[in-house]
């Protein structure tokens, strides 16, 4: 086979860029890898940070691969056009204009229409026929003919008339030939056969392909800066909704569209209530070609000190039923290596061994009646360490907490979920969802901690042991029944919910403590004690809505939310017998008996104006809240009640379809959990000693946030932000004060005075030549905060600023590479307007991550991930860079791609790590915790898949 003429012109031109980054050297030391450049660059080496100049040498390698390919695009072809409705003769904004090739049918390139219904595509070839599509929703397809040639290879085809007349044939349209992306209201549909992606390509991987949409390391999605909070696989369930499950699970090739729209919840369909600022949902819709049969992989794969990874998955559909089974079994820290999409495992922090297994039922039962299920089982045993140096913050001095403690833990858990959907007619539908989850712990923590003052003077030593068994079953129960009435904009909405949590513990504590006595000198005491913890707490929730129009823009809503719960903990704490060696003698000042009770009524109104433009909701109501504790312990019995008004209040203006502008405020209270009412002591750890407060009253939360997004599709470009106002009445927070023999006493009260604020924007452009796309982003985010701040005894009030400052860059050559870069800046800095720290230090920290992926044949494959965070504040002790750089190459096996032999390295420069600084109004924290160390593992992954009608 002769070599591309493309990759021929790589190999040539890379060596010249290779010899110019090259001209350092590079050397290892035992902890850390330096650079050596040339004396006359030695100044501006010293400036950027060794992982960034790996990071930019593996940028300038990759852009000399890719340079030499673009430059022999040859000169764009462009079409441009105006669409219009041939009954008034408006523009259409956002048409899907879209070109193919006649010869194969294949997508060359498409665009979005503007609000003048203006379109231009570029990039197109001269000298072959072109099929240019013009669809839009509601109208019939428009088809034109173009050949473009070299010696004038712009056309314009001047406006272009769509007819509104639907006719079932104008709906037939081949498949090859559907619009990459149809702008329907407030729903964006992207169809999955425009967009290419190697075989046996996951919804991940087709997900990072759609204009808009970004997937983070983690899994995680955004679309035009918004997360996706909610996904679904045929508008149903997956897993209880598990969005990574779905997107690194199922297959990209039986995926006919990818449908994006608001997260509304059920209540806001029916009430119109809104405010402008709720999540995304994003919805799998399977090709009905392919949606009978079955699919899956295994994976197997071993390396070195022993890590291994094993997982497969199976999934069977057909048009009323759906089937998966997933389990996995690995010791790197991971979910398991899924294929490609730059996987390695190693993530958290510790040595954790997993195993898991998962089954998920879906039923079409009838047209009316739906019903899904799923059942999750899974086990975790992990080996952690800390070390930890803090320095707590008095008013007129501060002093120093330094820890290590190793922690082992062995958990299991099961979870089953079900939701059922029953459409009773073509107005009402009652939903249900129920949730069971049930964890058991078993864990051995061992701590060695001392204080000591700022001059270096020995305070207290601490030496633990602690020893727990829990388990906490937990039931989660809602019910929504909707009822859409005759008139338009008339409802009724019904919600309850319940639910039931436990929390059974037994807690072993032994120890050598030593405190200082009147003299200063420091005395041994010793702690052996049992601590059985038996906790219950049950919620129920009723909601009433009734929605009525009062004209074609004004509607009312009434209703009303009821709120019960009790909760009950019956702490006991036993000290050993030194005779018999049971843990028989009570601890009276260490165990109570704590009962809790709340109840709320919230009564409300509120006005709707809606038209096609303008959103304005206004509400009032009040909350009765009433509250008893109750210290079967102590015989003692408070009481509480409140009445609070809880106004709310919105205003949105609509720009377009995708863009818009909103201000929104809202009252809200919180009330205090038992934890935080119960009056004893929890002294497990000796120098860290917790109280509760059961004289705690209710928090109240003003907040007021203006929000805008501006979206322009047909440039590929969106601009959302917003400043955020929250002031917080009677907030429970943490007084911190320390006895005479050093201990760090916490107790929460009740402070005023404490409010933020904040300010964010996103910024996204995307860009699409020939066979290259580009996507630029970036966040900015400020913030202050100002919080009352109680240390032994004296009350001071904190200043903290922040700033965030985050920029993103994806190319991605088609079938050759795809390359992501993020380079983030935070800044951080507090003030105090008493005490002897009036002004902490500021911290600058700053993180680079270059990922990609290069196809060096259409089998062989090559993928990297180099992340590195930089501190400046980082206590003396604790590194300042931690680097992780990951590696894998893929070869591509048989005759549909189906086996995939897969070689990772983790941790290639051998300095993964994982240390952070915590700053609070309270104290400064630098903590440094175990990580996976390198390792390699080879494994292979085969695909399965079969499907007929």
């Amino acid at each position: 086979m002769k070599t591309p003429i493309f990759r021929k012109n790589l190999m040539r031109s890379t060596p010249k860029i290779c010899f110019c980054i090259l001209g350092r050297s590079f050397t290892k030391e035992p902890d850390n890898y330096i650079w050596n450049p040339p004396d006359f660059l030695s100044y501006i080496s010293n400036l950027i940070l060794p992982p960034m100049r790996i990071a930019l040498f593996l940028l300038c390698f990759l852009l000399a691969l890719v340079v030499p390919a673009l430059a022999q695009t040859k000169a764009p072809g462009v079409i441009k056009g105006t669409i219009l409705d041939s009954t008034n003769q408006q523009p259409l904004e956002a048409a899907t204009v879209t070109v193919y090739a006649v010869a194969d049918t294949t997508l060359v390139n498409y665009a979005i229409t503007d609000k003048k219904g203006k379109f231009e595509i570029g990039r197109l070839p001269t000298t072959q026929r072109l099929k240019v599509i013009v669809t839009y929703h509601g109208f019939a397809a428009a088809t034109q003919y173009v050949l473009l040639e070299t010696a004038y290879p712009e056309t314009d085809l001047q406006n272009i008339l769509l007819s509104n007349r639907f006719t079932e044939l104008e709906q037939v349209v081949v498949t090859a030939e559907k619009p990459p992306v149809v702008y329907r209201n407030d729903t964006i549909e992207f169809n999955a056969g425009s967009f290419r992606t190697r075989p046996n390509a996951t919804v991940e991987e087709l997900l990072k392909k759609l204009p808009g949409v970004e997937v983070d390391m983690d899994g995680n999605i955004t679309v035009n800066g918004r997360r996706v909070a909610k996904l679904t696989v045929n508008g149903k369930m997956f897993f209880g909704g598990d969005p990574l499950i779905a997107t690194r699970n199922l297959p990209k090739d039986i995926v006919d569209k990818i449908q994006v729209t608001i997260n509304r919840s059920r209540e806001s369909l029916i009430t119109g209530i809104t405010d402008g600022t709720e999540d995304l949902a994003l919805n799998i819709d399977l090709d009905d070609a392919k949606s009978s049969g079955w699919f899956g992989k295994t994976t197997a794969g071993y390396g070195t000190r022993d890590r291994y990874d094993l997982n497969g998955n199976f999934h069977y559909f057909n048009k009323k039923y759906q089937l998966s089974l997933i389990a996995s079994r690995n010791n790197i820290n991971g979910i398991g290596s899924e294929g490609r999409g730059r996987n390695f495992g190693g993530g958290n922090t510790g040595q954790t061994r997993s195993s898991a297994a998962g089954l998920n039922f879906s039923s079409e039962v009838t047209d009316k009646f739906q019903f899904s299920g799923s059942y999750y089982l899974s086990e975790a045993s992990s080996l952690n360490s800390t070390r930890s140096k803090r320095q707590n913050i008095l008013p007129d001095t501060s002093f120093f907490y330094n820890a290590d403690v190793s922690h082992k833990n062995k958990s299991y858990s099961n979870q089953f979920s079900v939701d059922v959907n029953y459409r009773m007619d073509s107005v009402t539908d009652l939903h249900i969802n129920t949730n069971f989850y049930n964890t058991k712990n078993k864990s051995l923590a061992v701590s060695n901690a001392f204080s000591e003052s700022i001059e270096g003077k020995l305070l207290n030593v601490s030496n633990t042991t602690t020893n727990d068994q829990g388990n906490t079953p937990n039931l989660h129960t809602n019910l929504s029944f909707n009822r859409r009435l005759n008139k338009r904009g008339s409802g009724l909405t019904l919600g309850a919910a319940w639910s039931s949590i436990a929390d059974n513990s037994i807690s072993y504590t032994t120890g050598i403590n030593a405190f200082p006595d009147p003299s200063g000198a420091l005395v041994n005491d010793t702690l052996n004690q049992q601590m059985n913890n038996d906790g219950k707490s049950n919620h129920i929730n009723f909601t009433l809505l009734w929605s009525e129009p009062l004209s074609k823009q004004f509607n009312i809503v009434t209703g009303g939310h009821i709120s019960l719960s009790s909760g009950l903990s019956d702490r006991n704490t036993f000290s050993i017998d030194p005779v018999t060696g049971a843990y028989t003698l009570a601890d009276t000042a260490l165990s109570n008996t704590f009962k809790n009770k709340n109840e709320s009524f919230s009564p409300s109104v509120a006005l709707n104006y809606n038209t096609k433009k303008i959103r304005a909701t206004i509400s009032n109501g009040l909350n009765f809240f009433y509250q008893q504790n109750k210290s079967l312990s102590e015989k003692r019995t408070t009481d509480q009640r409140y009445v609070n008004i809880l106004p709310r209040a919105s205003m949105g203006y609509q720009f377009d379809e995708m863009s818009s502008i909103s201000l929104n405020y809202d009252g809200s209270n919180q009330p205090p959990s038992i934890d935080q009412l119960q009056p004893v002591t929890d002294n497990r750890n000796p120098l860290y000693i917790v109280l509760g407060n059961p004289d705690l009253k209710p928090s109240f939360n003003h907040s007021l946030g203006l929000n805008f997004n501006l979206n322009k599709y047909a440039k590929q470009r969106s601009v959302n932000g917003g400043i955020q106002f929250s002031s917080i009445q009677n907030q429970i927070v943490q007084e911190i004060y320390f006895d005479s023999i050093g201990r760090q006493i916490s107790r929460p009260v009740n402070v005023d005075g404490n409010y933020s604020t904040s300010f964010y924007v996103y910024y996204g452009r995307g860009w699409k030549l020939g066979q290259a796309r580009y996507n630029i982003s970036g966040n900015t985010s400020v913030n202050q905060q100002v919080n009352t701040v109680i240390s032994n005894k004296s009350l001071s009030k904190a200043r903290t600023y922040g700033f965030v400052q985050s920029v993103s860059l994806q190319f991605e050559q088609e079938e050759l590479l795809d390359i992501q870069l993020r380079y983030s800046i935070r800044y951080s800095n507090s003030n105090y307007n008493t005490g002897s720290l009036r002004r902490s230090p500021s911290g600058l920290s700053q993180g680079l991550n270059l990922g990609f992926t290069f196809n060096i044949t259409k089998r062989i494959i090559i993928e990297s991930d180099l992340a590195s965070n930089y501190n400046n504040r980082i206590a003396p002790g604790f590194r300042k860079t931690v680097t992780n750089w990951q590696a894998g190459a893929n070869w591509l096996m048989f005759k549909n791609e189906q086996g995939n032999l897969r070689l990772v390295v983790y941790d290639l420069l051998r300095q993964n790590a994982s240390v952070s600084r915590i700053v609070t109004q309270t104290f400064i924290e630098d903590v440094d915790r175990l990580v996976l160390q390198q390792y390699f593992l080879l494994s292979f992954t085969y695909n399965m898949k079969h499907f007929g009608r």
